[in-house]
């Protein structure tokens, strides 16, 4: 059934934008490239991250939003050093303490100026229980986690467990190894970096309800978990540019003369795209590559 939209209230919005644009087309140059948080999906991601990287410029800061690089601007500050000039330490006030630390752009810029990490405060990381390092990789497209990945403690050395799912099919069964391992551990506490972890929690702990005491289980192992880029964020600044993580950028696939054979020693995963010809995910690849297989 067709749907009626209604161009009247949308006009005003595009007609800014077009003047915008207009007034793009007719300069005689091309406007300097600055970097936004849908660059890694642009095609000229590459060229435009050299030029801004040439200039310097304050885009290359991504936790500074618009208002704030045009704030700068509107002050003379247009460059990554020179906005590393502003930092000035302060006395927090004892009334703050209890407080979190709040970001500093540029504490981030004199580390990027200097090449030396920063530290604000003292960070803390308190693990009462058993850690457990967990990384996850999915595919965002598609709705699926394709691996599981755990290490743990254990006098000498450590344990580590890899749960791979050849397709959408095996999701399930990687979830339950994953629970079957955790709950074997005394007081675990998971800890991560980010919030994908966290999100892959909660969303199979819905997707494959088994019980109550299941889902008060993963809510317990999320309530406890650690994220350590909240506790980096705000007080661990490092002299690095940020760099958009592989799991955003579309996923690759590469085309192979025959499909793969799945084995247990031999994880990989494979879908037919036209024909008979068969693509392997290129963690796959690069997992087999690594096995010298």
């Amino acid at each position: 059934m067709p749907s009626l939209i209604r161009l009247d209230s949308l006009i005003h919005e595009v007609q800014p934008l077009v003047g915008t644009l207009r007034a793009l087309l007719s300069e005689s140059s091309a406007p300097d490239p600055v970097l936004i948080k849908h660059c890694p999906e642009c095609e000229f991601e590459t060229y435009c991250r050299k030029r801004v990287t040439e200039k310097d410029d304050l885009s290359l800061l991504d936790s500074l939003s618009i208002k704030d690089r045009t704030t700068l601007n509107t002050k003379g500050i247009f460059t990554v050093t020179q906005f590393a000039y502003t930092f000035r330490p302060r006395r927090r006030p004892k009334r703050l303490a209890s407080r979190k630390e709040k970001y500093h752009h540029a504490l981030k810029a004199l580390a990027i100026r200097d090449r030396k990490i920063h530290i604000v405060g003292k960070p803390e990381l308190a693990i009462k229980g058993t850690p457990v390092y967990l990384d996850v990789e999915g595919m965002p497209d598609r709705d699926f986690y394709y691996l599981i990945g755990i290490r743990i403690p254990a006098e000498p050395s450590y344990l580590q467990y890899s749960f791979w799912a050849d397709d959408i099919g095996d999701e399930e069964t990687i979830w339950r190894s994953l629970l079957r391992v955790l709950e074997r551990i005394d007081n675990p506490v998971v800890i991560h970096y980010g919030a994908y972890e966290t999100t892959f929690l909660k969303r199979l702990a819905r997707r494959y309800p088994d019980s109550a005491a299941d889902s008060s289980y993963v809510s317990t192992l999320i309530t406890r978990g650690i994220n350590l880029l909240g506790i980096t964020y705000s007080q661990i600044y490092f002299p690095t540019y940020f760099q958009p993580p592989q799991r955003s950028r579309p996923v690759p696939w590469v085309p192979v003369v025959a499909p793969c054979r799945v084995g247990a020693s031999v994880p990989c995963l494979e879908t037919t795209m036209g024909g008979s010809e068969g693509y392997l995910h290129q963690a796959s690849i690069d997992h087999l590559q690594s096995r010298g297989l």
